[in-house]
């Protein structure tokens, strides 16, 4: 009879630890990162100008929403890549090594996509008609 209320409390015993042990609770993932790919159209905008008439010109930069890349003296435009919406100003700046002298352009660049077809174009005969002639 001991060995059967043994055998008893044993299952019993792992039965509750069982029980127990599947209710543990849960814990978080851990390091989630996300991210947003998007298939952007960008556009390569070209910024064009004349040159300065000023003979003694010695450096020529562009300011691009205000990063600045030195230009050859010579350089009469710059392109750069864009998204569609995106606003700039380009300034083109040429100094003499004591004056500077700066033009201005502001770009919006437009919408890149052409617009979708309409959908579900179908037609019908909604009436026949007879010619009556009198």
């Amino acid at each position: 009879m001991e060995i059967w209320l043994t055998a008893i409390a044993l299952v019993f015993l792992i039965l509750v630890f069982w029980e127990l042990s599947s209710r543990t609770e849960l814990k978080p993932v851990s390091n989630v990162e996300w991210r947003i790919e998007v298939m952007a159209k960008y556009a390569l905008v070209r910024v064009f100008w004349n040159p300065s008439p000023s003979t003694d010109i010695k450096r020529q930069f562009v300011r691009v929403n205000g990063e600045v890349e030195e230009l050859d003296i010579s350089a009469t435009e710059y392109t750069f890549e864009a998204e569609e919406g995106a606003m700039f100003d380009v300034t083109v700046v040429v100094s003499d090594g004591t004056f500077e002298a700066s033009a201005t352009v502001n770009i919006v660049v437009p919408d890149l996509t052409a617009p979708q077809p309409v959908q579900g174009l179908g037609w019908e005969i909604i009436s026949v008609k007879e010619e009556v002639e009198e």
